[in-house]
């Protein structure tokens, strides 16, 4: 059965590709005509090239063609013999075109003719138009290359077109043993349909004696899967409205009806994970109620603390403006209290050189009383000096109060300040008083010269102590200069961390501002859903908390 079946498969495939060679011998025999026409067309133009070679090769070799077609029609003869014909014709055309630029074109047609030839379905054509080519190349090369390329040619060219010619020769002879496989195939697939209707009609008629008891079977299984359809189906519109009203935020919905059989699960599943997603979003919407409440704070704590930051550098800046002020004003009291040193030194001298020359006590009554005129002056600009720095001590004790813990030290110097223009107060008191007394006895006349040189004696005691005390007070000036300095630098630096705080103030009310925002964001996508009446219970309170912290 085997071999019949094999026998039966070749004779479709032979029937098969006999139809369409008989169709291909119509296409080539036209084809090789048409050729032949095209040279007796090219002949008359033909310039290089002998017409009668041309016109006479033409129709011998169509001739031959249409010869062998009529007596073996599609048969091997023919196929080998209008293969090699094909070849033949296109080089006669390549022929006629000797001395024309277009006789290398003319090549091409060498390749179109061969695709054609592969229309038999057979190797044996593509082979004899191959080898025709390839004779035709190599001979005429030698023999008359005019007729193959025009101007001069050389072996590469030759070698080059027969290795285009072999390579789609390869190919066409490949498709041609595929196509022929394929006819095997299908033809073998045909008769095993056959068979297999065959061997189907038999099962069918098996089958007819089943089917009436199959068929009842089947509506019995169709309306027990219609029933089960149905719950499914009732099943699948319960879950679907249940998932509707959570896409809509509704995370209250529960399906409450128990589902048919082992589809209850499924209920019980859906409700569990509501409940889970809604204490989930519960949990979430009061951490939110707590996150907005402690940035809230924050956010009025940072604000406080960046306006007090803000206010603290302002006095700040006041108080280092004010140091520098009164350091330049105890650097002028300083210089003020050496110069009057310096003046007082003058003084001891100009009393002690009196005490030898008291002879001339009258004419020296009139320089003491000049000197003793300068010396008030200068007492009063003592006494000035030591208003002022009193005034300034004062000025300063109250802006030291005004700071608190941090003007502790300079109130302390403050203090020591006043003290020192209290003791210059006093001072400069009794040096005036002295000076009066020097006046009222220079007054007195000649007659108390005596009285006058102990008194200059005296005064040049007092002058003594008065220089002593000036030179402490310029010393204690300079110290309280050079304090006064240091404590400047050290507001300075105050001034300049307190500047950065300031600006981290800012920077960390600027961050807790976007983490309020963001809380505000989390809190509006929670508000979305609608939970349960635990959470919606609880959500309220942390709302008023959140109110009572703002």
């Amino acid at each position: 059965m085997a071999s019949s079946r094999l026998h039966a498969s070749r004779r479709i495939e032979m029937n098969g590709i006999a139809a369409l060679r008989q169709k291909a011998s119509i296409i080539v025999l036209s084809l090789i005509w048409f050729n032949a026409a095209l040279i007796a067309l090219r002949a008359v133009w033909a310039s290089d090239a002998s017409a009668t070679v041309m016109v006479a090769g033409a129709l011998v070799l169509a001739a031959g063609a249409t010869a062998a077609w009529w007596a073996d029609r599609t048969g091997t003869m023919t196929r080998m013999i209008t293969g090699g014909v094909q070849a033949a014709l296109v080089a006669l055309l390549v022929y006629g075109f000797s001395g024309s630029s277009l006789q290398i074109d003319i090549h091409m047609y060498f390749f179109a003719a061969l695709a054609i030839t592969a229309a038999w379905i057979d190797w044996r054509s593509i082979a004899a138009f191959t080898v025709v080519t390839a004779l035709h190349h190599l001979a005429l090369y030698v023999v008359l290359p005019s007729a193959v390329f025009p101007g001069e040619s050389d072996l590469s060219r030759v070698a080059l077109h027969a290795v285009i010619l072999v390579v789609e020769a390869g190919i066409l002879v490949q498709m041609s043993h595929q196509m022929q496989k394929a006819f095997r195939e299908v033809h073998a697939a045909l008769e095993e349909s056959r068979l297999s209707r065959e061997a189907a009609d038999r099962s069918n008629r098996d089958a007819e004696d089943l089917r009436s008891t199959s068929e009842r079977q089947r509506e019995e299984r169709e309306r027990a899967k219609a029933e089960d359809a149905e719950r499914v189906r009732g099943v699948v519109d319960t879950l679907a409205g249940g998932l509707r009203n959570v896409a809509e935020g509704d995370l209250t919905a529960r399906i409450s009806e128990p589902f048919p059989g082992e589809l209850d699960r499924l209920r019980v599943d859906f409700n569990a994970s509501l409940e889970m997603l809604s204490k989930a979003l519960g949990e979430v919407s009061e951490n939110v109620g707590v996150i907005r409440a402690h940035s809230s704070e924050i956010d009025a704590s940072a604000d406080d603390f960046s306006r007090r930051t803000e206010q603290q550098a302002a006095s700040l800046e006041e108080t280092s403006s004010a140091l520098e002020e009164i350091t330049a004003t105890v650097k002028q009291t300083s210089e003020k209290a050496r110069l009057a040193a310096t003046r007082s030194a003058e003084a001891k001298d100009t009393s002690t050189k009196s005490e030898p020359i008291v002879a001339n006590a009258v004419s020296a009554m009139g320089r003491i009383e000049a000197v003793a005129g300068e010396i008030t002056q200068i007492i009063g600009v003592i006494d000035e000096i030591a208003f002022q720095t009193n005034l300034l001590a004062l000025n300063a004790g109250v802006e030291a109060a005004r700071a608190g813990e941090a003007g502790a030290g300079f109130a302390v110097v403050a203090q020591e300040v006043r003290e020192l223009a209290q003791r210059s107060a006093t001072a400069a008191k009794q040096i005036k008083e002295l000076i009066n007394k020097s006046s009222t006895e220079v007054s007195s006349g000649v007659e108390l010269v005596e009285a006058t040189g102990k008194a200059l004696g005296a005064i040049a005691g007092y002058v003594t102590e008065i220089n002593e005390g000036l030179q402490g007070i310029a010393d204690a000036s300079q110290e309280e200069a050079t304090g006064l300095q240091q404590i400047s630098t050290a507001v300075a630096r105050m001034d300049d961390v307190t500047q950065r705080n300031a600006a981290m103030a800012e920077e960390t009310s600027a961050v807790v501002h976007h983490l309020n925002g963001q809380a505000e964001g989390l809190a509006a996508l929670v508000a979305r859903f609608r939970l349960d009446e635990v959470h919606e219970e609880r959500q309220p309170s942390s709302s008023s908390d959140r109110s009572q912290a703002a």
